[in-house]
This record gives structure tokens, C-alpha cells and sequence, in this order.
């Protein structure tokens, strides 16, 4: 391998890992404003979409009616990654059922948003 060193001491051995460096930081960087952002998230739709579909168990202001059921007002679960709270959604667990099918990620992010306000 040839090594070439410029007039400022950088090598291009050093540029091209600088290039790759940037790229990765930006890449990270939007990876991680995507997965705590709801992207443009509608939130009369969220609203809309959590009373159809959550709210009889979690309650319309996020305070369920069971303890089976977690208040999502008053827990960290919605402070999540939204993808994680997408899986959990289209999955389901225990008495919550599996939205998959049911809604897309871009209705389950608008009721993430809807619910976060309830907090």
C-alpha cells in the first residue's frame, strides 16, 4: 500500500477513514432522531385511532381500568424507542392482543405520540 501524505500532514489512508467516520456519524445520528421521533405524526389521528383501539383497556386519559393493564400515564413505557413500542404493539402480551395486520407503523406511531401527551 502507498501512503501519500499532504501538504497539512493528513494522509489519504486518514482522509478516506475520516470519510467513513462522518458518514457512520451521520447515519447513527439519524438512526437515532428516526427512533425517538414519531415522524410527522398526526395527532387527531392518534387520538382518534387510541380510542378505537386502546383506551378501553388503557383508559381514554392513560389510566387503565385493571391492574393487568399498565397506566401508561403513569409509567416509563411509552418514554421506549418507538420502534420498540411498535413491535410491542403489532405483538401484543398477556391480555393485550397483537395489532399486526390490524394497524401499520404509521398509525401505531401516531397513538404513541396521542398517548405520550396523556402523560
Amino acid at each position: 500500500m502507498i501512503k501519500i501524505t499532504t501538504a497539512s500532514g493528513i494522509t489519504r489512508q486518514s482522509t478516506g477513514a475520516l470519510h467513513i467516520a462522518l458518514l457512520a456519524i451521520t447515519l447513527l445520528t439519524s438512526l437515532f432522531i428516526y427512533s425517538n421521533k414519531a415522524v410527522a405524526a398526526d395527532m387527531a389521528n392518534g387520538k382518534n385511532l387510541y380510542m378505537a383501539n386502546c383506551a378501553g383497556c388503557h383508559g381514554g386519559n392513560g389510566i387503565s381500568f385493571t391492574q393487568q393493564v399498565p397506566n401508561l400515564a403513569r409509567s416509563g413505557i411509552l418514554a421506549q424507542a418507538d420502534p420498540i413500542l411498535i413491535d410491542k404493539i403489532l405483538a401484543g402480551k398477556n391480555a393485550m392482543p397483537p395489532f399486526f395486520g390490524i394497524l401499520n407503523d404509521r398509525q401505531i406511531r401516531d397513538i404513541i405520540v396521542y398517548a405520550r401527551s396523556l402523560m
